[in-house]
């Protein structure tokens, strides 16, 4: 893993992103592509909740398997992926993004490849949870705790937050999340990313 420069303050809807260089060199790197930074984004995740979520309420955390960036229609055990999409499958506990999806998110930012990411991982940890702590739908909790995964990375020094950071996140919530949606309202989105942030993984449940 690349050494990370120290973070700054977190402005109201930024987000996080690795930065380009490594301490100590002086010169500019080429920016990661979009599997770079899922493939950073997966490791950091499935790490960070290996350790975390058996301190939730489960007594035992299992990762789920990862089948990675696929093609839109590729079997999966919930069926075809369908297009614009990434999705965990409680099926045969799964996650799985759709090389399209992860592709237009990479095209709002680096930030929201990693939100992606952290969001299937938390409905992974939510299905390990006692029901009587997640919520339905689980959406929101869903975005809750891959805020409150990327801001335990960020306070531990692996993730950094970036300028530019808040109009990314401010794109993704203004594309991907309608009223009325079972993801919520943009504002309701936003709102849940930013108590797991700020708070980490623990504010994200209310019993």
């Amino acid at each position: 893993m690349r050494k990370l420069l120290a973070t700054t303050t977190m402005t109201a809807a930024a987000a996080v992103a690795l930065i380009s260089l490594p301490i100590g060199t002086g010169t500019a790197s080429a920016a990661p592509t979009m599997a770079e930074d899922y493939r950073i984004a997966a490791a950091l995740v499935s790490g960070y909740w290996q350790q975390q979520a058996p301190k939730l309420y489960g007594e035992r955390y299992v990762a789920p398997t990862n089948r990675g960036i696929i093609d839109p229609g590729t079997e999966t055990g919930c069926g075809a992926m369908p297009k614009q999409n990434a999705a965990y499958c409680p099926k045969d506990h799964s996650v799985q993004f759709g090389r399209d999806y992860m592709e237009l998110a990479d095209s709002i930012g680096d930030v929201v490849v990693y939100d992606v990411v952290a969001h299937e991982w938390a409905h992974a940890v939510l299905r390990q949870q006692p029901d009587r702590v997640v919520e339905r739908p689980q959406e929101l909790q869903a975005e809750c705790l891959a805020g409150g995964a990327l801001g335990d990375l960020k306070r531990s020094g692996h993730l950094i937050v970036e300028d530019g950071d808040d109009a990314e996140f401010a794109a993704l919530f203004r594309y991907t999340h309608a009223p009325g949606d079972k993801h919520g309202t943009a504002k309701e989105q936003a709102t849940a990313f930013m108590a797991g942030w700020k708070s980490g993984p623990r504010a994200c449940f209310t019993r």
